[in-house]
């Protein structure tokens, strides 16, 4: 029976150990709110006192009673591992995450007209257009993930620079769906815009392009920049992977770039123009849209790079198997050769 390293093993048990414990202690600060002394203690109450610490206790449970189902099947899942090729690893994932967005999906576009008296924290839960939501929380898990796999390529491939980079960027997309770093780099580009006289700006951070058409600040920093970035990568991908995995990253970035920058230019245009829209099923059919382009081409980034990465390791263990291979069977011909001599010379 093929058995699961003893590094993953205790891995899976301290995460599954942490998560689980973390989100029994945020389970029990609910208890500050209610006893006499839950006026003293607001803000380290759970549910429904504060809204992003139960998101948090949530996300624990489901990492911990996940790391704890695989620590309960690890054999079986490492014979998995082991007797599975790595492109068919890389579609059960893709096959796996495309489920999870399409269930967050469908959970936003039956909550979103529900008030927060009908569903409670759930109104909120899997609202598209906040952070330190379900959707958020899995955007961020799954450009990390993609991070984790451009990284372990870098460890396997001579080229280290393009994945290196490509980690970087990863992680940063994923630190900027939680914290909303571009909305803040583009608040503070707002004055300079005001003083420079060129650019009719508000205060929601919409800046006039040309007609009537409106963008949001941070896209004049953020899209030069990253369109200069995605060259870069793209001329550096061609180096190391095959024109089919290329064109499949090209995939991914423009279905991201069309979900960040298209439809928040849509959202922009129609917030500055229409006064009616933040009310509308068009805003909500908007945002679905945005958010299912953006995690689909993080979608097509993960399995190109969990597909190469995967690839080359069975390639690499392959080769050494069969280095050890040749070495026992010359050292098997040096053994007979060496027995066999003494009898020869009689």
């Amino acid at each position: 029976m093929n058995r699961a390293p003893k590094s993953s093993v205790r891995t899976l048990a301290v995460a599954a150990a942490f998560s689980l414990g973390l989100a029994v202690f945020l389970h029990l600060l609910q208890l500050f709110a209610l006893g006499p002394w839950s006026r003293n203690w607001p803000g380290l109450a759970t549910w429904p006192t504060n809204f992003h610490l139960w998101v948090a206790e949530t996300g624990l449970l489901v990492l911990g009673v996940v790391c704890t189902f695989a620590l309960l099947m690890r054999n079986r899942w490492q014979a998995w591992v082991l007797n599975t090729s790595g492109e068919r690893r890389a579609v059960t994932l893709v096959m796996a995450l495309a489920v999870s967005q399409l269930l967050l999906a469908l959970a936003f576009w039956l909550t979103r007209n529900k008030g927060v008296d009908q569903l409670g924290g759930l109104r909120a839960l899997f609202w598209l257009g906040g952070e330190f939501r379900l959707p958020t929380l899995f955007a961020v898990l799954q450009a990390w993930l993609a991070g984790w796999l451009a990284w372990q390529c870098r460890r396997i491939e001579s080229l280290q620079t393009v994945w290196t980079a490509a980690a970087m960027v990863c992680f940063y997309i994923g630190f900027d769906e939680m914290l909303s770093i571009h909305e803040a780099v583009g608040g503070q580009l707002l004055p300079w815009l005001r003083d420079s006289g060129g650019f009719e700006v508000d205060s929601r951070n919409i800046i006039a392009l040309w007609g009537d058409v409106r963008a949001y600040t941070w896209q004049l920093a953020f899209l030069p920049f990253a369109t200069l970035v995605g060259l870069w990568l793209l001329y550096g991908f061609l180096r190391v992977l095959e024109l089919r995995a290329v064109l499949l990253l090209v995939l991914a970035a423009l279905l991201f770039v069309g979900g960040a920058v298209g439809f928040e230019t849509v959202e922009a245009t129609r917030v500055a123009t229409d006064p009616t829209w933040p009310f509308s099923t068009a805003l909500h059919l908007n945002l679905l849209l945005e958010e299912t382009l953006e995690t689909a081409g993080m979608t097509v980034a993960v399995y190109v790079f969990a597909k190469h990465l995967w690839r080359r390791r069975a390639g690499a263990q392959s080769v050494g198997r069969a280095r050890n291979s040749d070495a026992g069977l010359h050292q098997s011909e040096f053994e007979s050769t060496v027995v066999l001599a003494p009898t020869s010379r009689r």
